[in-house]
């Protein structure tokens, strides 16, 4: 009798320690899952982006961890505005969008999708150097943010140029991405909107490529993962 109850009993352990690990390993398994994606950030299926017709555009190489609000407040703080085709920057008359020969479609502002969406926010700044050149982030919502935590955007960094040779007009990016990259991450930091920045792996080391509308482009392939200070 005595050996049917301790049977019994080390049967009652054994299905209690078990259900106890399950309860403990889903638990554990869904705030490891949780804190990669509010923390480590969702990854987009993708790190390029594409035309919508298909074609490769450039490779995404920076990330803003904050709220929109984060993120306007950081970047007019840095001196970028909106990107907008009706913006005063396209007003300018030391842009190449008033000369009389400008077609719309040279000037790399045109639609870039991230796995299929389009981007949520756009933002520019003259160069430092010219008038006809300037620095445009495109950026992409990557989740929804929750428990109190910030979301993260996935950018592309690009610097448009613009060239007279002999009078014939030609617009595109500048090759080197990775300057355009640490263009965006020296501007925030320069006005104190950063907490602090990570390297993380991306669409991987590029020789030598070419984005949709045939302008050359290389770059070490990641990208530069920024946390904002909180926007008052």
């Amino acid at each position: 009798m005595a050996r049917g109850n301790l049977f019994r009993q080390a049967t009652y352990w054994f299905v209690a320690i078990c259900a106890t690990y399950l309860l403990l390993a889903y638990v554990m398994t869904s705030a490891f899952w949780s804190s990669r994606l509010l923390d480590g950030a969702l990854e987009p299926g993708s790190y390029m982006t594409q035309t919508p017709d298909g074609a490769d555009g450039e490779p995404i190489n920076v990330g803003l961890v904050g709220s929109e609000h984060d993120v306007v407040s950081a970047m007019a703080t840095a001196g970028w505005s909106p990107a907008d085709k009706k913006s005063p920057v396209f007003a300018d008359e030391n842009n190449p969008s008033s000369l009389p020969d400008f077609e719309e479609d040279n000037l790399p502002s045109g639609i870039l999708l991230l796995n299929g969406k389009t981007e949520d926010m756009a933002f520019e700044r003259m160069a430092d150097a010219g008038r006809k050149e300037r620095h445009r982030l495109r950026l992409w919502h990557s989740f929804a943010s929750g428990d109190g935590r910030r979301p993260t955007w996935y950018g592309s960094a690009t610097l448009d140029e613009h060239s007279d040779f002999g009078g014939s007009e030609s617009h595109g990016i500048a090759a080197d991405l990775d300057a355009a990259r640490n263009y965006v991450i020296a501007s925030l930091d320069a006005v104190g909107c950063l907490q602090s920045t990570r390297a993380e792996a991306g669409v991987g080391f590029i020789a030598a490529s070419r984005n949709a509308q045939g302008n050359p482009y290389y770059t070490d392939g990641k990208i530069v993962m920024a946390v904002l200070v909180e926007a008052k």
